[in-house]
């Protein structure tokens, strides 16, 4: 994904800045009550946000598929809704504070990740979690 993120870069030419933030989460929900089993789901999305500065105005856009036409397009209308956002723009000098890149992964403290694990190994550890409360 960070590739194909990278490739994309170029779309932001002619403007001030541009960002894509990717965004992907895996659930896995395991309901016990009393030691049993009530209720399991696997669920999953990603998506990704867009914005960009030009000349003073801010434009967003944001898209749930992740294929390179579609972040291509998210990217162009986050241009167009800069460029209208600047019209009238009074000052087109805008500056931005240097920030560092935020990273992160959360998981439960198995030791590896838990797409590893099959489902009774999910189930036993939600088990043991419920035992110890």
């Amino acid at each position: 994904m960070f590739d194909l993120l990278q490739s994309l870069l170029s779309e932001f030419s002619g403007v001030d800045y541009g960002e894509i933030r990717f965004h992907e989460r895996n659930q896995n929900a395991i309901a016990i009550r009393k030691g049993e089993l009530e209720n399991a789901k696997a669920t999953g999305y990603a998506g990704a946000g867009v914005r960009v500065l030009d000349q003073g105005g801010w434009g967003f856009s944001s898209t749930n598929r992740i294929e390179p036409n579609e972040l291509k397009r998210a990217i162009s209308d986050a241009i167009k809704a800069a460029k209208v956002s600047s019209t009238g723009k009074k000052s087109k000098d805008v500056k931005l504070a240097k920030a560092n890149l935020a990273q992160g992964k959360f998981g439960p403290k198995i030791g590896d990740p838990l797409t590893n694990h099959s489902f009774e190994e999910k189930l036993d550890l939600v088990r043991k979690t419920e035992s110890e409360l």
